[in-house]
């Protein structure tokens, strides 16, 4: 008789965003016997290893004998071929690892990073067996609160703000600046597609906000208040000279804004973190190189709306496709991620932890 196969409560498939993680990545599963591999070598091979299950990982609510469990997915998809002429390969490597998660009987697969951006709107493509989020809604609901939050420890009245996003046009830049719209004083857009910018713009208008689109982002983020980061571009932005302290929310897959000289009264921090107060356990010691953060149990957020399902044994596909980012879905999901423990990180960045620290 066969063994019935346990069911997980869900999956979460992801890439990394530097050589530097990968090179230790890859020197933690290789034998300590062999020779290390330089970061060319590693690039050698990196893009042809198939995607394959890393660890197992258990999250524990801080409520009583609740715990979500499930796997983490590698799609080996390396930095290099994070942009649009490598999209035909990436969704293939993401398909392969659905397929992983759909065999592993997850309940539902969180799509983390840059897979969650090559898919929206093409969920057809994956196993329609299975059920996917791309965890979009609660990371903006962890970086809306993040920056509410910063507004208030850092006595900026965001009603009389300017506030400028980057990578607005995206799904998650869309939610916030629908939110912040209604919020600010000025809202500045900035995206490379200059239709859907003109678009999201139009559709601004009634808004609080006096919405308009940025021609030289440089020029303008050194005189935003609030600068929020959800491009998924490897582009690295460089070159703001600030005038003024600022809240700089990097919430990019990879981060955009750090190699800026800010303000020395600015908050630079990673936003779209989440912490699990309850605690994190993996299977093997893998995870270290996927979570060096300043602090243990922090987590991204994408990844966390898929844990915070698995609580709730709420198996569906939350955040799907493009613009269904709503701010009941919001409030409901960050309600019930704070219900089980699951809170936004403390402000940290490259660096390590700020010396802002987080109201919960």
């Amino acid at each position: 008789m066969d063994r019935k196969l346990t069911r997980i409560d869900f999956a979460a498939i992801g890439h990394q965003d530097s050589w530097d993680k990968i090179h230790d990545f890859v020197s933690s599963i290789r034998k300590s016997d062999l020779v290390p591999l330089t970061i060319e070598e590693i690039k050698d091979t990196y893009k042809y290893i198939p995607p394959r299950k890393i660890f197992d990982v258990e999250i524990s609510s801080t409520q009583k004998n609740c715990k979500s469990r499930g796997i983490y997915i590698e799609t080996f998809i390396s930095p290099d071929e994070l942009k649009v002429r490598h999209f035909k390969k990436c969704i293939e490597k993401i398909k392969q690892a659905a397929e992983i998660a759909a065999a592993n009987h997850a309940g539902v697969t969180a799509l983390g990073g840059f897979t969650s951006i090559v898919l929206e709107g093409e969920m057809n493509l994956l196993n329609p067996g299975t059920l996917y989020t791309t965890g979009n809604t609660l990371t903006t609901a962890f970086i809306i609160k993040s920056v509410e939050k910063a507004c208030e420890q850092k006595q900026i009245n965001l009603k009389n703000s300017s506030v400028m996003i980057l990578g607005s046009t995206g799904d998650i830049g869309s939610a916030l600046s629908n939110y912040f719209s209604h919020k600010c004083q000025d809202l500045l857009l900035c995206a490379r597609n200059e239709l859907k910018l003109k678009k999201q713009q139009k559709a601004l208008q009634p808004h609080q906000a006096l919405s308009r689109i940025v021609e030289d982002p440089k020029k303008e983020a050194s005189h935003a208040n609030i600068i929020i980061s959800v491009a998924s571009s490897t582009d690295v932005i460089s070159g703001i000279k600030p005038s003024i302290p600022q809240i700089v929310c990097d919430a990019g897959y990879p981060k955009n804004l750090g190699a800026c000289e800010w303000h020395k009264d600015s908050l630079y921090y990673y936003g779209g973190m989440g912490i699990v107060e309850g605690g994190v356990k993996f299977s093997n010691q893998r995870s270290s190189s996927f979570y060096a953060f300043p602090m243990t149990n922090i987590i991204h957020g994408c990844l966390l709306e898929a844990i915070v399902l698995g609580f709730e044994k709420r198996f569906e596909s939350y955040s799907y496709g493009k613009g269904n980012i709503t701010l009941l879905k919001i409030k409901e999901i960050l309600k019930i991620a704070e219900q089980h423990g699951v809170t936004i990180a403390p402000y940290f960045n490259h660096k390590g932890l700020c010396q802002t620290k987080v109201k919960q």
